[in-house]
């Protein structure tokens, strides 16, 4: 729990953060920073942040003394961004500066914390895939915000289900070893640990108290009221990038993953049903030869069943008196 922080923004705005590191490096959902992008207010109901064009997904590395990032003066509507660490008691509070906000399909961002107080106690992570009805535990700062004064809690549940994707090309050379040969990897959880507004950033954990994943939404109603105990995270795995980055902070090419664009964990995220792969024709047979060919056997298929009902149609017998066909059922083989 000393590695799940509180995150405010202004006068009423929270989510939840994991620290990364002993740097002060803080993962948390880019919805918090950028709501615009996926159809969300925070807490209190009202909208947040700035324009979107005035903050590149990617702040470039200069030197070591200078925290390793050029921030972006043009982001000052997140004003006051405050960061809560329970290490400690008392707690600490840290201002924080926004380094980074994934502008791929992964709804990410990430927080250094200035200064950076002594004796951090990062999370630590497992990238396996979590075993379908395993036990997972949510820890976050769901319902209670800062005026609470309350420490993080812990919701536990199981993993419903792991949807998986195809692994994109980028991350073979920075998953673990193991999982260096799998085609798929996981690209969302979907968890029945009870989730409250705030709880958004906090971390998924499993019975041996590593992180499986980062809390991002719940599932709805079609009304649009919440659905406490479904809801989803983002496994670990298709976090590596930001891992890696984490151990030094130097390689911002790591971040550039996440913002590589991916239609199918896109599709994934919105819920929807992803679309299925456009089968190519034959070289020999070009797409107009195909559509008629499917013409030419659904007509045959009609001109043999007329065939076949030709005698019975033909057949006075199946006429009535007024010259009509009868109400007799005639059994269609199509």
């Amino acid at each position: 729990m000393a590695s799940v922080c509180l995150i405010t923004i202004g006068d009423g705005v929270w989510a939840s953060g994991v620290l990364l590191n002993s740097q002060g490096l803080v993962l948390t959902n880019a919805h918090l920073l950028e709501p615009w992008r996926f159809g969300k207010t925070h807490v209190s109901g009202r909208g947040y942040g700035t324009n979107p064009e005035n903050f590149p997904s990617i702040l470039e590395g200069t030197t070591l003394e200078q925290r390793r990032y050029k921030l972006n003066p043009t982001y000052d509507n997140h004003r006051n961004i405050r960061v809560r660490l329970d290490h400690i008691k008392p707690w600490v509070w840290c201002d924080a500066k926004v380094i980074y906000v994934c502008k791929g399909p992964w709804d990410v961002a990430l927080l250094q914390l200035e200064p950076v107080p002594a004796n951090l106690l990062p999370i630590v992570t497992s990238f396996s895939r979590p075993s379908t009805g395993s036990k997972a535990y949510v820890i976050g700062h769901g319902l209670f915000g800062p005026k609470c004064g309350f420490f993080p809690s812990v919701s536990s549940g199981v993993v419903a289900k792991v949807v998986e994707a195809k692994t994109p090309q980028s991350y073979h050379s920075i998953l673990p070893e193991h999982m260096h040969t799998r085609v798929h990897f996981p690209a969302m959880l979907e968890t029945t640990a009870a989730i409250h507004p705030g709880a958004s950033g906090g971390a998924v954990i499993n019975s041996d108290g590593h992180m499986i994943g980062l809390v991002t939404s719940n599932a709805r109603h079609g009304g649009g009221s919440i659905i406490p105990h479904l809801n989803f995270s983002i496994p670990s795995a298709a976090l590596a990038p930001i891992f890696k980055f984490a151990k030094d902070m130097l390689d911002s090419s790591l971040l550039r993953i996440l913002d590589e664009p991916d239609e199918y964990i896109s599709s994934i995220w919105a819920l929807m049903r992803p679309s299925p792969p456009k089968l190519n024709p034959a070289p020999d047979q070009p797409q107009s030869r195909l559509d008629n060919k499917s013409k030419e056997e659904k007509g045959s298929q009609f001109a043999k069943f007329i065939a076949e009902r030709k005698d019975i149609f033909n057949d006075p017998i199946h006429v009535g008196k007024s010259g009509v066909l009868s109400k007799d059922v005639i059994p269609s083989k199509l």
